[in-house]
């Protein structure tokens, strides 16, 4: 059951790096699920979006992280850290149908799917690479998009399949930055500087906007994706502990982890400062990644 909790939050503005992209069309697929990662029953849960009908998909999976859903296929993908795994199942059965997609050489954390192209991407923890893999044959395909570095902590991967960029979190270096899917050496590019840890990011596809929570800051931010420069604006400030992220743009609504609170924020975007509110908490709950899905 989902409660309502109003929470006053406040708006203001930033400075940012813009992206050269052209022109994008709009994301079609109209969610009615929300998914995630869980780490209290170390599995994967969903709702409906009136918080009514909540499903735990899978459990004991040893330290889920990222997650990605495919909405054609009606899959889900989630990351298992100890297990070196990237797992996907049916939604409709999974613990019938689980299966490993790739069981990688390191800690796999943030994942992120690109379902038109039949690409998986997600951050190798172990090293703070990024990886990429066709979801036909990923044992057999996988490619390093982004360069190791043993120094380096990633955060928030999403790619946007339309104009083919990847964005991620760097909290080593406190900024947000994308590069161009198989050039990656050559384009990467940062988009937000001198923030706090960026954590999780998500991309309206609807309203090209990229949004993304920082635990320094407590807040959460968006750009343009167009134009990143003088586009960056707080949607959500005073939170207590932001985590995952995901949006629906479509019907304008975003939703986020609270860790503090374990459970699952949400609100309307146009007035996230006075439509805060709880979507879903309890004992048996600790999100971790997040995802909209059929």
């Amino acid at each position: 059951m989902a409660c309502i909790i109003i929470a006053g939050l406040i708006t203001g503005c930033a400075d940012g790096v813009s992206p050269d992209l052209p022109d994008l069309p709009a994301v079609t697929d109209s969610p009615n699920r929300i998914y995630w990662t869980d780490d209290e029953i170390e599995g994967v849960k969903s709702a409906s979006l009136d918080g009514r009908i909540v499903l735990t998909l899978t459990q004991g999976n040893q330290d889920p992280e990222g997650i990605a859903v495919d909405f054609g296929m009606e899959m889900v993908y989630w990351a298992v850290e100890s297990l070196l795994s990237i797992r996907r199942c049916e939604i409709r059965d999974c613990e019938n149908t689980m299966e490993d997609v790739i069981v990688t050489s390191g800690e796999p954390d943030a994942l992120t799917l690109d379902a038109a192209n039949g690409r998986l991407f997600w951050v190798n923890k172990s090293d703070a690479s990024i990886l990429g893999c066709r979801i036909d044959d990923c044992e057999n395909t996988v490619s390093e998009e982004v360069a190791g570095d043993v120094d380096g902590d990633l955060k928030g991967l999403v790619v946007d399949g339309r104009s083919g960029f990847l964005y991620w979190g760097d909290q080593a270096n406190l900024m947000i930055r994308r590069c161009a899917v198989g050039t990656c050496e050559a384009t990467t590019q940062t988009l937000v500087g001198n923030m706090g840890l960026p954590k999780a990011l998500a991309i309206d596809g609807f309203n090209n906007h990229l949004y993304w929570t920082d635990k320094v800051s407590q807040k959460i931010q968006r750009c343009d994706l167009l134009n990143c420069r003088g586009t960056i604006s707080d949607i959500a400030t005073q939170l207590d502990d932001p985590n995952g992220i995901t949006v629906d743009g479509g019907r304008g609504f975003l939703y986020w982890g609270d860790a503090t609170l374990e459970g699952i924020m949400y609100c309307e975007i146009s007035s996230c400062n006075s439509t805060a509110s709880v979507f879903m908490a309890g004992d048996n709950m600790d999100p971790e990644a997040l995802a909209l899905g059929p």
